[in-house]
């Protein structure tokens, strides 16, 4: 998860488990909306008030990239989604070296370590 990402989370009181949850629904094909280009949205949150748009690509690497209050905006679109997708295709095509490289020298938050919640 981007810190960006991990900035929101915690503004909007999401524990890392329920983003957890929401990755592990992504990768079994469980998601809210295809976005395009490995970009999904989720409904995270106590009562799916927060969006979620990951970057998936099955079982192989995941990015929570932006988390949005859905009764602020309620959706992505315009340049900011022109933006998450010019990012995401980035992201297809850095190979494993390079992407491990760019989570760890941008302070990626790993939540492959976190329990995912029950409660999704």
């Amino acid at each position: 998860m981007n810190r960006s990402a991990w900035k929101q989370a915690c503004k909007g009181k999401i524990a890392a488990g329920t983003l957890a949850k929401a990755v592990e629904k992504a990768n079994l094909g469980l998601v809210d909306a295809e976005i395009g280009a490995h970009l999904y949205k989720q409904h995270v949150g106590r009562k799916g008030d927060f969006r979620a748009v990951l970057f998936l690509v099955t079982d192989r690497r995941c990015v929570v990239l932006h988390i949005f209050p859905k009764n602020v905006q309620p959706n992505i679109k315009g340049a900011e989604l022109t933006t998450l997708r010019a990012f995401a295709k980035i992201l297809a095509d850095v190979g494993d070296a390079g992407f491990e490289t760019l989570a760890e020298t941008q302070g990626w938050k790993d939540l492959s370590d976190e329990k995912p919640e029950t409660d999704l």
